[in-house]
């Protein structure tokens, strides 16, 4: 379907196969077109945002008064690793783990 002019018609079609197939709908042509892939300015952006929504989710775990059982060490340690995220080589190509991704590759 890329490439293809829409109607009114075939609009609603167009527009479930483009979410399906990272396409969109250029609104001034009506044609469908493939999304560029993020430059790697754009993904430095994205990716720093999602490490701040996380260690913004996790800001509980880091409670000075908290008792200190193993989960909320995990923890800890888990927002160390996205602390440093941004310090490793090419880390904008790949996205922050999250809590449990990090816990399952570090196998904990």
């Amino acid at each position: 379907m890329l490439g293809q002019k829409l109607t009114e018609e075939t609009y609603t079609e167009g527009a479930i196969w483009c979410n399906e197939n990272n396409a969109r709908i250029n609104p001034e042509t009506w044609l469908i077109e493939k999304i560029p892939e993020p430059t790697s300015e754009e993904l430095k952006e994205i990716n720093r945002e999602l490490r701040n929504q996380l260690l913004r989710g996790s800001d509980e775990w880091g409670v000075a008064d908290r008792p200190q059982t193993d989960i909320v060490k995990l923890h800890l340690e888990w927002r160390e690793y996205l602390r440093n995220y941004t310090n490793t080589d090419n880390w904008w190509e790949n996205p922050p783990l999250t809590y449990n991704e990090w816990k399952q590759e570090n196998d904990r």
